[in-house]
């Protein structure tokens, strides 16, 4: 082989429109092109073979390209690395424009491929120019350039490219035939030359794809011997366009991997109490089987088989048994009319009742549990297996939460059921402590026993609290009544007599033990600042749980008690994240005007500069839960940051996990001690930090969120752009249109109606104070949102356009409160960036592309 230098040239040629600040007039687009000078190409290859048609190119299947671009991966490529190739090393090589291309020798063939990153500021618009003796394949993020032309005398091809904001990989793979001059060019051509910087490092920026669809554990849980993990983990092929499941099965003590399911994985897996047995769920066609088997290596038996509407199910602590919910649906008229029995029946299947099932682990016999007009859910099972506690709720609408919960328990040796416990506030769950209960619900439970706020204030249901109550005797005993953070989940281990619970703790999550007769709580220290999920062995003491925190991705770690050091397990999203270059990230807390001490949270741009001034983006939550201090969400902070801007999370008074004086303010607040801290924050957050330009600054929010910003543009002109998803425009149209609207108004408007209180009514909504809106406003729905109806943000935007405000409404077909679907979410993400960068940064190509006039 002989290597001898081929003229190779690279220019990038963009469309350039000069970065404007709010309300600056838009120069007009240059038309000049301008070239990118390219300093390096990573190059592999040429991978030689005799096998003509195994070149990439016009002959290449869409199998063999799919295979090819798994081949390359989806780690980038450095100097130096190699790959395999039928027993061949190749080893990626940096090329400068001038020293060329590799050439063949002799009369064997063989292909390059060519590997470029391209960090984009702009959307931008560009064409492709491709000379080579045989047609290349050209690939920008994975996804095919469609390449025409090929005269047989120039040799040249072209194609169109767009490209979002972010990081791109463009790849081109030619063959290199030796019989045939190999000289390549390669060009792109457009008009924002300064937009774009052409790079080899192996980095890359946070990306939708990767914020959405990388490798995550989705559930987690310990066996009852504490040793070994399931991990149920999903992730986005995005080759083949779709999500891909995997359980796994690993050890304790190293994390080392026993067995794996893929492709179709099974869910809701268990193990037996005794540790003997595992089972599952599979699901085909809307119907479940459910599988038992003995060991790992054993074959599995069905143990019940063909069920629609199976739901969770448990073992019974003897391990004979297992207790599962099945659902049957109620008949429907065939007419169309439906007469409506209560509020509740608005809700999608909500007269469907779910019972209680037995079936023997030997013989496969079922027998029914439960039976009546409500439907009954699972708490727990005694140790003994003799006694069975469920929960029914029914309408109840003497007060709010306008629902009832009771207690109940059955006797599986005789059969004899009783009530238990009545709990007229909001529920969260119940489990057996030696011959009492622990309840979690809201402060109100229990006569008001958890309630500890000042007299005038209301305390608030969501800020859930723990309760031990003894059924014989009616005693209870608040035990977080003077905790501050609120309950979220609980394992009790009546043997050791602590309970390891998880608990909002302000805007991260953590562990505790609690030490029940003593009523001590002990944080539980974890490496990263949130705890997403745990579970707890009580019969090893062994713990299992996950954490992550805004610069941390998932983590799964074990500790051999709570107060052992953890290990890791398990870190699949960090592996993903491992060549992707974060901003910075810092807390930032104020003190309010009330005195109080708001805290809050910013993310800086890759590569930030604080001599530079930077557009603001400003996301908040306001409603009755904080914004958790988590590497990514349905919003994603990072990916804003990515593309420019600093981003400022306030944590506003009314969210629980700050002490039940805090979450008090939610109640009948609505909007006005949110909107104070929100603005007042911003004012102050921009104030203090010299990079911010204070004139391109935008506020985003989601359902309650969605309502802070359409209150808060009635409040403020601090704001140049706003963004809405699902927000509530009327509080009384919400209230009785939501399908939980009345439920929630209920606490968040505790004893106020549209009847008694109409001027909380109409001075807290958005809509009744249109017209002090202006700025500029993207309204975004879900056309089936059963939470928050579409027509919230319809009414808004028929009273913003008749007022002549700038105003844009995008509905998304099919979904409802949240967006799950893969190349939806990809479209609504975009769109919010769009909206920010045509109205912060004065660039509107990307909004048109993607919703042209």
């Amino acid at each position: 082989m002989t290597i001898r230098p081929l003229k190779l040239s690279l220019w990038v040629l963009l469309l350039w429109l000069p970065l404007q600040a709010a309300g600056e007039e838009a120069d007009k687009a240059k038309s000049e092109k301008s070239p990118v000078e390219i300093g390096e190409i990573l190059m592999l290859g040429p991978v030689r073979t005799p096998l003509r048609q195994q070149w990439p190119g016009t002959r290449m299947k869409e199998g063999e390209v799919q295979q090819m671009l798994a081949t390359l991966g989806d780690d980038l490529p450095r100097p130096g690395d190699s790959l395999s190739i039928f027993g061949q090393e190749y080893a990626w090589t940096s090329v400068s424009p001038n020293q060329g291309l590799y050439d063949l020798e002799g009369d064997q063939g063989g292909f390059w491929v060519a590997s470029l990153m391209l960090d984009v500021e702009r959307w931008s618009q560009a064409d492709l120019k491709l000379r080579s003796p045989s047609q290349p394949s050209a690939f920008l993020d994975a996804k095919a350039v469609s390449l025409s032309g090929g005269d047989e005398e120039e040799k040249a091809w072209a194609g169109g490219l767009k490209m979002i904001p972010g990081t791109h990989r463009l790849l081109i793979m030619a063959s290199a035939p030796s019989d045939q001059p190999s000289e390549l060019r390669l060009m792109m051509e457009s008009a924002h030359a300064d937009a774009i910087r052409p790079y080899i490092e192996p980095e890359q920026k946070a990306s939708k794809e990767l914020l959405y669809g990388a490798a995550q554990v989705r559930s987690l849980s310990l066996s009852p011997d504490g040793e070994h993990v399931l991990l149920s983990m999903r992730e986005r092929n995005t080759l083949r366009g779709r999500w891909e499941s995997r359980l796994e099965i690993r050890r304790f003590s190293d994390g080392g991997l026993v067995r794996q399911w893929v492709a179709d994985a099974p869910g809701g897996i268990r193990w037996s109490p005794d540790g003997r047995w595992i089972s599952y769920i599979t699901r085909e066609n809307g119907k479940s089987d459910l599988w038992v088997q003995e060991g790992f290596s054993a074959q599995p038996r069905r143990l019940l088989e063909g069920l629609e509407n199976l739901g969770s199910y448990r073992w019974m602590p003897d391990s004979s048994s297992l207790v599962f919910a099945w659902t049957k649906d109620a008949e429907e008229r065939k007419d169309g009319f439906k007469h409506y029995r209560d509020l509740p029946d608005r809700w999608r299947g909500w007269r469907n009742r779910a019972q209680l099932y037995q079936v023997d682990l030997r013989s496969g016999w079922i027998q029914q549990l439960t039976d009546g007009d409500w439907g009954a859910g699972l708490e727990d099972l005694s140790p003994d297996s003799q006694r069975l506690l469920y929960s029914r709720v029914r309408p109840d609408y003497r007060e709010a939460p306008y629902q009832l919960t009771t207690l109940h328990e059955l006797s599986l040796k005789d059969g004899e059921e009783k009530q238990v416990g009545n709990i007229s506030a909001s529920f969260g769950g119940a489990r057996y402590w030696k011959e009492q209960l622990l309840v979690w619900a809201a402060p109100q439970a229990f006569e008001g026993a958890g309630v500890a706020v000042p007299e005038g204030l209301e305390a608030n249901q969501y800020d859930t609290q723990l309760f031990l109550y003894d059924p014989s005797s009616s005693n209870v005993t608040a035990l977080s009544r003077d905790f501050d953070p609120s309950i979220s989940s609980v394992e009790p281990d009546p043997q050791r007599g602590v309970v390891i619970l998880t608990a909002a703790t302000q805007d991260r999550p953590q562990l505790y033990r609690l030490d029940v007769d003593s009523m001590t709580y002990t944080p539980i220290p974890s490496p990263a600042s949130s705890v997403a999920d745990m579970d707890y062995s009580p019969k090893s003491g062994r713990l299992l749980w996950e954490v992550t925190s805004a610069t941390v991705p998932q983590k799964i770690l074990a500790a051999d008690s709570p107060d052992s050091p953890p290990r890791l397990i398990a870190q699949p999203m960090v592996e993903a994240f491992s060549q992707v270059r974060l901003g910075e990230y810092q807390r930032w807390n104020f003190e309010s005007s009330r005195g109080q001490t708001i805290l809050g949270r910013f993310y800086t741009p890759p590569g930030f500069e604080p001599s530079r001034k930077y557009p603001l983006i400003v996301y908040y939550y306001g409603g009755t839960v904080p914004v958790n201090d988590v590497f990514t969400s349905r919003y994603p902070w990072h990916l804003w940051a990515a593309n420019g801007y600093v981003v400022y999370v306030p944590q506003p008074s009314g969210a629980i996990g700050f002490g039940q004086d805090f979450s008090a303010l939610h109640v009948n607040g609505w909007g006005a001690e949110n909107a104070r801290d929100i603005i007042e924050g911003a004012q102050k957050f921009i104030a203090a930090h010299e990079f911010v330009d204070g004139r391109r600054v935008g506020c985003i929010g989601a359902s309650y969120g969605g309502y802070m910003t359409q209150f808060l543009i009635t409040q403020t002109d601090l704001f140049a752009a706003a963004v809405s998803h699902a927000g509530i425009s009327a509080l009384s149209s919400y209230w009785g249109e939501g399908w939980w609207g009345y439920l929630y108004s209920g606490i968040a408007t505790h004893g106020s109606f549209p009847w008694n209180r109409p001027d909380l009514y109409t001075e807290r909504s958005p809509l009744f104070m249109a017209d002090k809106i202006s700025t500029p406003l993207l309204l975004l729905h879900g056309e089936a949102d059963t939470n928050v109806p579409v027509g919230e943000s319809q009414q808004m935007y028929t009273a913003l356009k008749l007022l002549n405000k700038e105003v844009e409404l995008v509905t998304i077909a099919g979904s409802d409160h949240q967006i799950f679907d893969w190349d939806k979410r990809m479209v609504w993400w975009d769109s919010i960036v769009a909206w920010f960068d045509k109205h912060l940064k004065g660039q509107e190509e990307w909004w048109n592309a993607i919703y042209p006039e």
